[in-house]
């Protein structure tokens, strides 16, 4: 009999933490779902305080306090509010921890909104530390080497990418080998931006000094990613430069950061890596018998299916002509040893090793292995204190199987509370004017529908502007719930209304201006891309609030009574 797989844990997920609902997801995530970012704090302390293990040495903590402040200080960004924070980490306080790959010049929204959430939790929390994990160990995929630009008149807005040569070239290896781009090629991208948002201003923008106004903020968003690749000596330097300067110095939000390949933190890795090689055979077991669960539950399993002979972390090919490709490695048993073997994909050398089964020692490779994602969150909550984990989407889902499985893995290691962050959505200079041409050319049902869209954005945002009061904190939660999905229901039909138009009216000038607002409101720019934040780059925050306030919109709205899931419109 075959099980139809139709439900998406991340809809457990937030059965639990919106609505109140339990379900088979949340009995195994009953400390790790959060209601609210004030439940998250307090489900983070209480699973501090019931852990048994993980407690890290004054020693250990020494070692990684240096390794947190010798990368925060090369990028320049050691203020004192990070000092304050290296100091709660020394204190024995949890992390609040954002990850992320590098993203091409900056990256896309959604890494800001990731970053803003992080900085209100520590702000909520009072002693608790923010921290950035780079990822630079990664391999080169294309989310993380182009990026999209919203554009007036473009159903798919402009994008921008390394050259295709240096894409065949690096595709699949590790990300932090990528070359920095020349200075043609980053004058070249400055000059694309440049042209094609001044055209935008000028077709968006009828008033003289507020044009002036994008222009100049334009202008400081440019040299700011210029700034941040003349300050670079390896490609993910530029992404860090640039999200640095916002979180630390124009925000002041004292992140520590910490880069993944760092070869001291790597060092640190090595006795967790041995863990998960001495007990590969019980990891297996548990995962498998996990995603059978998920299939019994009719969930499809937010991890892939594995072998027997898995080992859960890769082995980085030492070709130099490679650039440290990842190598997946298998076990094979013989006697009191373990052998194990795996081939890289690009230079099909073979790489095999011996290790005593009973008590591997990995020192002699440990600064050549890097984790899977079925392990990271292990490999970090075992070197790092953290509390609580921003989650995007695809995180937040795997996490519903991660959890569980680190839990019965190795239950000493405290992990975190996963909060997924509020995805959003923004009116920009380009929407409000394709907005006043959709109404002018009175597109059956748009208006009303965009009324109904800032009725809740109204309602939504004196709700935010009422002054704290606990008293009032379940009743705001579930007020906000209430108008958040109001919110949503009338974007869907929003969108709906322009969908529906595009098809019936195809090819005629009305469509255009319909899909390019489908794209600019909605970041519909083909079939496997949608959502705003997720598809459009930061400097269009830059643009609405300036460079110094791009988390302007977003401090506004993670209060301590904010669930966990929700979609906003401003």
């Amino acid at each position: 009999m075959t099980i139809q797989l139709t439900s998406d844990p991340i809809q457990s997920y937030k059965k639990w933490a919106i609505e109140g609902k339990n379900n088979w997801v949340s009995e195994k995530m009953r400390y790790y779902i959060p209601s609210s970012m004030q439940d998250a704090i307090k489900l983070a302390r209480l699973n501090q305080s019931t852990n048994s293990g993980n407690f890290f040495t004054d020693e250990y903590r020494e070692q990684l306090g240096k390794i947190f402040q010798r990368i925060t200080q090369k990028y320049h960004l050691f203020t004192d509010k990070a000092q304050s924070h290296l100091e709660m980490f020394y204190q024995n306080r949890l992390g609040i921890e954002v990850a992320h790959q590098p993203k091409f010049l900056g990256g896309e929204r959604f890494v800001y909104n990731k970053l803003a959430c992080g900085s209100a939790f520590a702000d909520h929390a009072g002693e608790m530390f923010p921290f950035f994990y780079m990822a630079d160990y990664d391999k080169v995929h294309p989310e993380l080497i182009k990026t999209h630009f919203s554009l007036c008149n473009s159903q798919s807005g402009f994008n921008l990418s390394i050259p295709p040569i240096q894409e065949n070239e690096y595709n699949g290896t590790r990300i932090k080998d990528l070359p920095l781009p020349s200075t043609q090629e980053m004058n070249e991208y400055l000059r694309k931006i440049e042209k094609q948002y001044k055209f935008s201003i000028s077709s968006s923008v009828s008033d003289n000094w507020e044009r002036k106004m994008y222009e100049e903020r334009l202008d400081s968003a440019l040299l700011h990613i210029k700034n941040s690749w003349i300050k670079s000596t390896e490609y993910p330097d530029i992404f860090l430069n640039i999200a640095g300067f916002f979180s630390n110095i124009a925000s002041d939000q004292g992140y520590l950061f910490l880069s993944a390949s760092d070869p001291d933190y790597r060092r640190l890795l090595i006795p967790h890596y041995e863990i998960l090689m001495k007990n590969r055979t019980n990891y297996f077991q548990i995962y498998d018998s996990l995603r059978q669960d998920f299939t019994n539950q009719g969930m499809v399993p937010p991890l892939r299916e594995i072998a027997s002979n898995f080992i859960p972390f890769f082995y980085e090919c030492q070709n130099p002509n490679c650039y440290h490709n990842r190598i997946q490695l298998h076990a094979e048993s013989n006697g009191s040893k373990t052998v194990v073997k795996g081939t890289c994909t690009l230079c099909k050398n073979e790489v095999e090793f011996e290790v005593s089964t009973s008590n591997p020692d990995l020192t002699g490779i440990g600064q050549n292995l890097t984790p899977r994602v079925e392990s990271r969150q292990y490999l970090v909550s075992s070197t790092v204190p953290i509390g609580v984990h921003i989650a995007g989407t695809g995180e937040a889902r795997y996490y519903t199987m991660g959890i569980p499985l680190m839990k019965k893995f190795d239950a000493s290691v405290m992990l975190p509370v996963i909060y997924f962050y509020n995805k959003t959505t923004m009116n920009t200079m380009i929407t409000r004017n394709l907005e006043q041409q959709m109404i002018d050319l009175q597109i059956p049902g748009f208006f009303d529908g965009l009324k109904d869209v800032m009725k809740n954005v109204g309602k939504f945002n004196k709700l935010c502007k009422k002054k704290d009061n606990v008293d009032e904190f379940d009743k705001r939660r579930i007020k906000a719930i209430d108008i958040l999905t109001s919110m949503h229901t009338a974007m869907g039909q929003l969108e709906q209304i322009c969908t529906n138009y595009v098809k019936s009216h195809p090819e005629t000038p009305e469509s255009k201006i319909v899909a390019c607002y489908l794209s600019n409101m909605f970041g519909k720019i083909t079939k496997e891309k949608h959502g705003q934040e997720a598809v459009f780059h930061w400097i269009d925050l830059a643009l609405k609030n300036g460079i110094s306030h791009i988390y302007d919109d977003y401090k506004k709205y993670y209060k301590a009574w904010m669930p966990p899931g929700m979609n906003i419109t401003f």
